[in-house]
């Protein structure tokens, strides 16, 4: 199988805050591609959505970009998207239902790579036709039966994954 990171030059677009499904995924490229040279441009909340996309632009022309990955939800322009028509572009998403109508089914089709970590999405994508979808999920839930509850167990709320602070006392609220 040919290595399409070996030598090239990458643009990653993500997010300032770690994530663990993205910067993992972006990191097992990177460490096993071998691209020549790799620059990102993050963002946040607060980002100028414009001066993102120039940035895009700027950097493509510039640095003779061979492969833009976007990693989480980004509202790329589609003008942004006309200097990478020689670019490999590639998309990763958590694709959560919630995004997908409002986003993932309608930005997937200017990438030529799809990673979703949503089994929901990609049985989705699939009856839309879309051809460059690969589920990509670091947890194997297959083995797990969830309805498998002992008379013991008293779990009001669980999840997998991570939390922040702030959310914290809305768990205990809850309670």
């Amino acid at each position: 199988m040919k290595n399409i990171f070996k030598g090239k030059k990458i643009l990653v677009l993500r997010k300032e805050i770690y994530s663990t499904y993205y910067d993992i995924t972006i990191q097992g490229f990177l460490e096993f591609g071998n691209p020549s040279n790799v620059f990102t441009i993050k963002f946040n909340s607060d980002s100028d959505f414009n001066e993102i996309n120039k940035n895009i632009v700027k950097i493509i022309d510039k640095k003779d970009i061979d492969i833009f990955i976007s990693a989480s939800f980004y509202f790329i322009l589609p003008t942004t998207f006309k200097c990478m028509s020689n670019i490999l572009k590639i998309r990763i998403d958590g694709d959560d239902s919630s995004m997908f109508e409002i986003y993932s089914k309608w930005y997937a089709q200017f990438f030529d790579l799809n990673l979703t970590s949503s089994e929901e999405a990609r049985e989705k994508f699939v009856k839309l036709g879309y051809q460059s979808i690969v589920f990509a999920n670091m947890v194997n839930l297959s083995n797990i039966n969830i309805n498998n509850k002992s008379e013991k167990d008293d779990i009001d709320i669980s999840f997998i994954g991570t939390i922040k602070k702030k959310l914290i006392e809305s768990y205990i609220l809850m309670k």
